[in-house]
């Protein structure tokens, strides 16, 4: 059926096409306030309704340039949708508006879209070279418990793609368990090793005040003091929907790169990444699946990425892959002949 519905959006609605990366978090933010089954609503629509979408409105190939004004809007509201669902659902547990499978339904829900929402856009802000940009993108990784990203992918992950020292680069048969277990540790290993490294011929002080990760971790710990101290109950939401949130990340990483291969002594190439056309996940992700052109220009904007001529092409969007991923087997069916 997507054969019958490819979209061509044009220059002036792809701006506007953006804003459904914003519906997720609305909806979370209405389940958090009203309780109940609403709580569950976003997880129905993230990982079931907007699966089936993907698949039903195929494709849209559009390469024209946008007016650069309207995308760069829709970061910012990015940030403060996920900050508003994060205020409402600490709030309401605090003041025992969500209690037993409610709470534990909105905080799977806001860890989704911590792990799409404010995961994505912290990405798009932590390659910018703008402190503007920079800080509110670490603060949105450390709002969902993430103290490694922004070292390791700015590092490690662009420069050793598709080769064996990236620890986010899954290897083929590889499953995404697997993954899981061994991207989150490396990446903390290998974040650790870069700032070391970086810092080596630092003073003692300025190895310890001047480590990214040594600022991070400490974030961490002060607000989980903080968070004890107020309530357990958000505490324990906080560390749960951070556990979420990494594992859509990791997701997302898992399907990028899948089973590819460079020799690290050649350049970066379109053919090292896993793109999709998809229009949902195109939109809905601010065209993180147009990954190919992001690697070989990492600090372009969102809005100015294309369709590369010699890209990988999954076998679905980044929507429509998760149960197929998840399953395993159905996944290694779709993806190892391509290889």
């Amino acid at each position: 059926m997507a054969k019958y519905l490819n979209f061509d959006l044009g220059k002036k609605s792809r701006q506007w096409a953006y804003s459904m990366g914003l519906i997720p978090g609305i909806i979370t933010i209405w389940g958090n306030l009203e309780g109940g089954w609403f709580t569950s609503f976003n997880i129905f629509y993230s990982l079931g309704l907007l699966g089936i979408l993907d698949q039903i409105f195929g494709e849209d190939h559009s390469n024209e340039e946008v007016d650069s004004r309207i995308p760069k809007i829709w970061i910012w509201m990015h940030f403060a949708v996920h900050t508003i669902a994060m205020i409402t659902l600490f709030y309401q547990i605090h003041e025992f508006n969500l209690m037993g499978w409610e709470m534990w339904m909105a905080v799977f829900s806001t860890g989704l879209l911590g792990g799409s929402s404010a995961v994505v856009v912290a990405h798009e802000m932590v390659h910018k070279a703008s402190p503007w940009y920079r800080y509110p993108g670490q603060f949105l990784l450390l709002s969902v418990g993430n103290p490694y990203f922004y070292v390791h992918h700015l590092r490690i992950h662009h420069k050793d793609v598709a080769t064996q020292n990236d620890a986010v680069t899954a290897r083929k048969g590889e499953t995404i368990y697997q993954f899981l277990v061994r991207a989150i540790y490396q990446q903390h290993i290998q974040a650790w090793k870069s700032e070391r490294t970086r810092l080596k011929k630092r003073s003692i002080w300025q190895k310890i005040f001047s480590n990214i990760q040594v600022r991070n971790y400490v974030f961490l710990l002060l607000t989980s003091l903080i968070l004890w101290q107020w309530d357990v109950e958000v505490l324990k939401a906080w560390w749960v929907l951070s556990v979420f949130a990494a594992i859509l990340l990791e997701y997302v990483n898992y399907i990028e790169h899948y089973g590819l291969e460079r020799d690290p002594a050649t350049p970066v190439g379109e053919e090292h990444s896993w793109n999709t056309q998809r229009i949902v996940s195109r939109y809905l992700l601010l065209d993180l699946p147009r990954h190919s052109h992001h690697h070989l220009h990492a600090n372009l904007d969102y809005y100015k990425l294309k369709e590369m001529p010699k890209e990988r092409v999954l076998p679905g969007g980044y929507a429509s892959l998760i149960m197929p991923v998840f399953s395993v087997v159905i996944w290694f069916k779709m993806i190892n002949h391509r290889l």
